[in-house]
């Protein structure tokens, strides 16, 4: 059997499929996948600022400054990252485009 045949017979009968462009596919691939981490990691950073600012809420005196102190930075942190990011990635269409 003749691969290179085969696979001249199949673009000749089935034209969408010399239209698919796989590198394409590929790269975008990679660029939502980046997208994905860095949306994992600023999920990551808000359950984390969550965690603290719910135990101020439950806690009494110097524990409750204390997951103050700690949540609300790492909340600020997180907005800033997911914000950061958007703004990187909408940069970087603009330039793609």
């Amino acid at each position: 059997m003749d691969i290179e045949q085969r696979f001249a017979d199949l673009q000749a009968s089935y034209p969408d499929l010399a239209a698919l462009d796989p590198e394409g596919a590929f790269t975008q691939a990679e660029y939502l996948q980046s997208q994905q981490r860095g949306h994992s990691v600023g999920a990551l950073l808000l359950a984390l600022s969550l965690f603290w600012l719910g135990m101020a809420e439950i806690t009494r005196g110097n524990a409750r400054t204390t997951g103050l102190a700690m949540g609300v930075p790492v909340f600020l942190f997180g907005l800033a990252w997911i914000a950061g990011l958007e703004i990187l990635w909408a940069l970087a269409r603009r330039a793609e485009a």
